[in-house]
């Protein structure tokens, strides 16, 4: 018990583990897309916190495979580990919120290809080739998304993969949930 108590020592009184749910929830009342959309964010880039850690020798962590780069441009050089819940709700709340992202779709190619090279590729042009918007290595790393694909297959790839996303989360109402809008 003592053990546990000198663990807890420093951090925050009210700091409480979320779920995914929670997370997906939180995210959806701070930026224009909905829980649901966010969760399909969730499920393609850890299947909803299954995996968490990077695959295959990457950097990206946390339940949304965020890069440490791009964690501490966001967070403005905060050391917070990517693997917590909290850090992961408030770097995606700030990365759709800056980048103002309208669609999970669009989110999702920022967030896949970074600021730069996602604003490249949603402002190109449907019958464009991928090979001409991104690097051929963002291409290898991401293959059935966009290998020999123009723009536009690109795009419907993403929406498929999000769709997918989106049936594997579990979204269930909470209490709070039933009586918003209620006055």
């Amino acid at each position: 018990m003592d053990k546990l108590k000198r663990m807890m020592e420093g951090r925050k009184a009210t700091y409480v583990e979320k779920t995914p749910n929670d997370v997906y929830r939180e995210v959806g009342e701070k930026t224009a897309l909905t829980p649901e959309e966010i969760a399909s964010i969730g499920g393609v880039e850890s299947q909803h916190g299954k995996y968490l850690k990077p695959l295959q020798g990457g950097t990206a962590t946390g339940i949304f495979q965020f890069q440490p780069p791009t964690a501490e441009d966001l967070k403005e050089g905060s050391s917070e580990s990517l693997l917590d819940r909290n850090t992961q709700s408030d770097l995606m709340t700030a990365y759709l919120n800056k980048n103002q992202q309208t669609t999970p779709e669009s989110a999702y190619a920022m967030h896949n290809l970074g600021p730069s090279r996602g604003k490249k590729f949603l402002a190109a042009d449907d019958k464009d080739l991928v090979s001409a918007v991104i690097p051929d290595r963002v291409i290898r790393a991401n293959p059935g998304l966009y290998k020999f694909k123009t723009v536009g297959e690109a795009r419907a790839a993403i929406k498929k993969k999000l769709e997918a996303g989106k049936e594997s989360a579990d979204i269930v109402p909470t209490m709070l949930d039933l009586f918003k809008g209620d006055k």
